[in-house]
């Protein structure tokens, strides 16, 4: 026996249990916010986050104000979200080419002075 003190032992045998079990418990939730957030369409994959904070429940009872059907409440805000203006980030969409392209210029510049 690793442990001459039978209270020593069965403390740890009890903790590795409990962190066992909590390391089981992290996973099975982790699966489940998985499963529910990332949707994979046609080879694609979205992620569905969705925030239910004071701000974010406030602007969809104003949103949904006067709709009587799910259906109004469901388009109106559509009509919030397709009205926000989509930016590209050029900083990060670049290609292999860019970046080579880039990098030569820099060793010209530093070639040149």
């Amino acid at each position: 026996m690793l442990f001459e003190n039978k209270f020593i032992y069965y403390s740890s045998i009890i903790v590795s249990v409990v962190i066992i079990l909590f390391i089981v418990g992290m996973i099975f939730k982790s699966f489940f916010i998985v499963k529910n957030q990332f949707i994979d369409i046609g080879g694609l994959t979205y992620v569905n986050q969705v925030r239910e904070d004071d701000y974010t429940l406030k602007l969809a009872k104003n949103l949904i104000q006067g709709c009587d059907t799910k259906v109004c409440e469901v388009q109106s805000m559509l009509d919030l979200v397709t009205n926000i203006p989509y930016k590209v980030n050029k900083s990060v969409a670049r290609s292999g080419k860019n970046v080579i392209n880039k990098i030569m210029e820099i060793v010209m510049i530093k070639a040149i002075f």
